[in-house]
């Protein structure tokens, strides 16, 4: 990640993103590199204000262009594939980017600026969100968190005053039954007397960060994020599931405050 601080605010981009591959670099296809490639392409540069707050994408239009110019180059056929280019405008369109990397960062980062918190207590937050299982669709989440405990850390060479918080996240339902409605009805897959049709999504995300109480600097953050979908053909009912799990630990230069 780099950070450009400029006078409108600071510019956030992404370099030298890399999928983890579950066999070595030399065995990989051309293919698994190109999709190595397009995860670091899938990532909008974004830009901050001083107050820590989201503001904008940096340049959401360009962005766009060159998405869908590297998805064609790598996987020209799926290009071609009506339903997938119309998601490919949604997914890629500024509203679903500005809502989907807005509310992540108001989430791990945004909220957190200035904040008081104290221990035990239970502290709320909305945000427009994503779900994986949805692409294209924006939907409110609402989030639960609390101090649970302090715990030692260091910076710098120096003993810090930590403390751990747990959240969990939960979509609202009432947002989740419209998007669900709206996706199965755009792509339910045709056949004689019946199609595919999602009835429900089942989201599950917990986070736990270590962070600085002064300041509120972070040490590390974890997440787990579990969706499970029902989807019912006909009489036969199946369930798909996506499960993403990131750890990130945090170090500073000596010169840090």
């Amino acid at each position: 990640m780099k950070a450009i601080k400029g006078s409108a605010g600071t510019v956030i981009s992404f370099t030298n993103v890399r999928l983890k591959p579950s066999k070595a670099s030399s065995a990989l296809s051309d293919t698994d590199k190109q999709l190595q490639l397009f995860a670091q392409a899938a990532l909008p540069p974004y830009v901050v204000k001083e107050s820590g707050e989201f503001d904008r994408l940096e340049d959401a239009a360009a962005f766009k262009v060159a998405y869908l110019r590297f998805f064609k180059q790598v996987l020209p056929a799926m290009y071609e594939v009506p339903q997938l280019r119309q998601l490919l405008e949604q997914v890629t369109s500024e509203d679903f980017l500005t809502a989907a990397v807005g509310g992540e960062w108001n989430q791990n980062v945004g909220f957190w600026v200035d904040a008081t918190l104290d221990m035990g207590e239970t502290y709320s937050s909305e945000y427009e969100g994503s779900v994986p299982l949805l692409p294209g669709r924006t939907i409110k989440m609402q989030s639960k968190f609390r101090v649970i405990k302090e715990v030692p850390c260091t910076r710098t060479g120096q003993a810090r005053k930590c403390v751990e918080l747990e959240m969990r996240t939960t979509p609202d339902q009432a947002d989740m039954a419209a998007a669900i409605d709206s996706f199965s009805r755009q792509f339910a897959l045709p056949s004689p007397g019946k199609g595919e049709v999602m009835e429900s999504i089942d989201v599950e995300e917990n986070i736990r960060l270590v962070t600085e109480t002064d300041g509120l600097i972070p040490h590390q953050i974890t997440t787990y994020k579990r969706v499970v979908a029902s989807i019912r053909s006909g009489d036969e009912r199946k369930s798909m599931s996506e499960v993403q799990e990131s750890s990130v630990s945090y170090t500073y230069r000596s010169n840090a405050p």
